[in-house]
C-alpha cells in the first residue's frame, strides 16, 4: 500500500474516532446534567421531608406537654378527691 493511500486511511480512521470521542462527550455532557439535576431534585425532597418531620416534632412535643398537664391535673383532683372518699368509706 502506497503512502498516500496509509494517510487517507489514517485520516479516514482519525475521523471516525474523533467523531465517536465527540458523541462520546455528549454523552457524558448529557448525563452530568441528568445527575447533577437528581441531585438537586433529591436535595429538595429531602429538604421537604426534613420539614415535615420538624412539624411532626413539634407536633409531638405539644402533644407530649398537654399528656403531662393533663396527668397534672388528674392527679391534682384525684388527689383532692382522696380525703372526701376516705371519709365517705366505713372505719375498720
Amino acid at each position: 500500500m502506497g503512502l498516500e493511500k496509509r494517510v487517507e486511511v489514517l485520516d479516514a480512521h482519525f475521523e471516525s474516532l474523533d467523531g465517536a470521542v465527540h458523541d462520546l462527550l455528549e454523552v457524558t455532557k448529557n448525563t452530568h446534567n441528568l445527575v447533577k439535576n437528581f441531585q438537586l431534585e433529591n436535595r429538595q425532597r429531602f429538604d421537604q421531608i426534613d420539614k415535615r418531620f420538624e412539624q411532626i416534632d413539634k407536633r409531638f412535643e405539644q402533644k407530649g406537654k398537654d399528656m403531662a398537664e393533663f396527668k397534672a391535673e388528674v392527679r391534682s383532683e384525684f388527689a383532692d378527691l382522696k380525703g372526701p372518699i376516705a371519709q365517705a368509706l366505713p372505719s375498720k
